[in-house]
């Protein structure tokens, strides 16, 4: 693939008009049967509210709306990122198969903050949600995909307008399924927990 400009160059005309960007040297590309990006929710409402309205704008765009059924597991592990106290996955998976990285490295979760994230979570993705009712959107469960991968994937690969072929994915999961393994002050946080709306999360912290 031939490239006209410098990486310097296309990294000045993304700072000067993002929008202009995407339509010039991203959408517009002709030897790709798909182009994509993952972006969070608040990215795209804080940091790249004009993306948001291009993408809003041109209904040809597809949609994969990626949501966790876990919110809980979905906030300890971005806790354990951000403390960098532990990697989440590993590409080696002969390594995870020696058991080379099963040491787990606690963290500790403040309740309210956690309750109070998985609040705006839930709202977030119903607000994209009505967001994106004039496009074609791929639901996706992250539990469920990587329990059904290939069926999942083959769905997926439909609904992008290329090839099904199986793929497999290069990282490997290495954290614990079982959040008491995961959260040091896991006994607070279960009673902080039991008497909101997001307390079968951790009923189900196995799951």
């Amino acid at each position: 693939m031939k490239i006209s400009k410098t990486t310097k160059e296309l990294a000045e005309l993304r700072a000067a008009d993002m929008v202009d960007f995407l339509h010039r040297h991203v959408w517009e590309r002709k030897d790709c049967k798909a182009i994509g990006a993952k972006i969070k929710y608040r990215q795209l409402e804080e940091q790249y509210p004009a993306i948001l309205q291009a993408i809003l704008d041109d209904p040809e765009i597809l949609i994969i709306h990626l949501t966790r059924k876990n919110l809980l597991k979905r906030y300890v592990s971005n806790r354990l990122v951000i403390a960098q106290k532990t990697p989440t996955v590993i590409t080696n998976r002969a390594a995870k198969a020696s058991e080379k990285f099963e040491i787990q490295v606690k963290t500790i979760i403040d309740p309210e903050k956690c309750i109070d994230n998985m609040k705006e979570t839930r709202a977030s993705e119903k607000r994209f949600k009505s967001y994106f009712q004039g496009h074609h959107v791929f639901d996706m469960v992250y539990e469920t995909f990587i329990n059904q991968e290939n069926q999942s994937m083959m769905k997926l690969q439909s609904f992008l307008g290329v090839d099904p072929m199986p793929l497999e994915p290069k990282t490997v999961k290495i954290n614990s399924d079982n959040l008491e393994d995961l959260v040091e002050n896991f006994d607070e946080l279960t009673n902080t927990s039991q008497d909101t709306i997001f307390s079968h999360y951790l009923k189900c912290s196995r799951s």
